[in-house]
């Protein structure tokens, strides 16, 4: 699906650099879901979220494997992964990392992979 109204990617990261992350958004995604996904008196992420979540997770790993494809011919070195906390356990994890990212590094990130996450 291709969004002409992209506003908006964020390279998130938290202060000790323990998470670090990418983040994009449309101007009329953001229009149609204000307060869908989250009740803002209580700060909980509401049903419609929980019934979207599979959808949202699809869309980052796709993300992922456009953002290898094009950075791969100037920078195949760098690896990417994706992981959602307290949701995904270390197979899945490794799934990920394996569909992104060649196979010697897999290997070595399914070994090691508690020090990656």
């Amino acid at each position: 699906m291709k969004k002409e109204d992209l506003y908006i990617f964020s390279l998130d990261c938290t202060r000790n650099l323990e998470s670090i992350g990418v983040i994009g958004n449309t101007i009329s995604y953001l229009e149609e879901q204000k307060n869908t996904f989250s009740n803002p008196e209580t700060l909980t992420y509401s049903d419609a979220f929980d019934a979207h979540f599979d959808q949202i997770i699809d869309h980052c790993k796709h993300a992922l494997l456009r953002f290898r494809q094009t950075i791969n011919e100037n920078y195949p070195h760098i690896l990417l992964t994706f992981n959602v906390r307290e949701f995904w356990d270390s197979e899945e994890r490794a799934e990920i990392f394996q569909a992104i990212n060649d196979e010697n590094a897999s290997k070595e990130y399914s070994e090691h992979i508690e020090d990656f996450a």
